[in-house]
């Protein structure tokens, strides 16, 4: 009766290979997989803000600027945004009077693939708003910081591996009622970069 035996050089061999092809596989660092990205573009904004059961409402154009991190997926990723909306005329029938905006955000966004090209974007988060109100009738600054409930919707192009056109619609809701700065429906266009 004739009998299979393995070497001892080749059962060495198969354990060290083995050894190697599992140690290879568990010093795979996650945080080599973990993107940052950064934007700049055009926003505008909708506002609107209530006098005395009165709704006024102006229109914003400004500059955002973002940054976000990857949460150890391509799919979820952590964004804070900066917006400066500048200063807007805003509608009443007694005066010229005017708003200046300035906003920070800190969002959560799903970001599925729908092609090689086109992402999906869906964000929800908190927005601090910092509105500043000039009544040139009455001769007076109003100032309100609003924390605000800030969702999103959009879409990103893909150019390069390296950066993507992203377009978005956006809703800011006041979290308190001792405001002006009631809600706001935006729109932005911007180019990410993605290292």
């Amino acid at each position: 009766m004739e009998e299979d035996f393995e070497s001892y050089d080749t059962i060495v061999d198969q354990l060290s290979t083995t050894r190697t092809s599992s140690q290879r596989y568990y010093s795979v660092d996650p945080f080599d997989s973990i993107l940052l990205h950064a934007g700049v573009g055009m926003a505008m904004s909708m506002t609107s803000l209530l006098f005395d059961n009165e709704s006024r409402t102006g229109l914003f154009r400004g500059v955002e600027i973002n940054f976000g991190i990857d949460l150890f997926s391509d799919t979820w990723m952590a964004e804070g945004s900066y917006i400066n909306l500048g200063r807007a005329k805003i509608d009443t029938r007694e005066s010229k009077d005017f708003a200046e905006i300035n906003e920070f955000d800190m969002k959560l966004v799903y970001r599925p693939t729908l092609n090689k090209f086109l992402r999906f974007r869906s964000s929800g988060g908190l927005a601090a708003r910092y509105l500043s109100y000039f009544d040139n009738l009455n001769k007076r600054t109003l100032n309100y910081n609003t924390p605000s409930w800030a969702f999103s919707l959009g879409l990103e192009a893909k150019l390069t591996n390296a950066f993507s056109f992203t377009a978005e619609l956006a809703y800011r809701s006041a979290m308190i009622a001792e405001t002006i700065d009631e809600n706001a429906v935006s729109a932005g266009l911007r180019l990410d970069a993605h290292f």
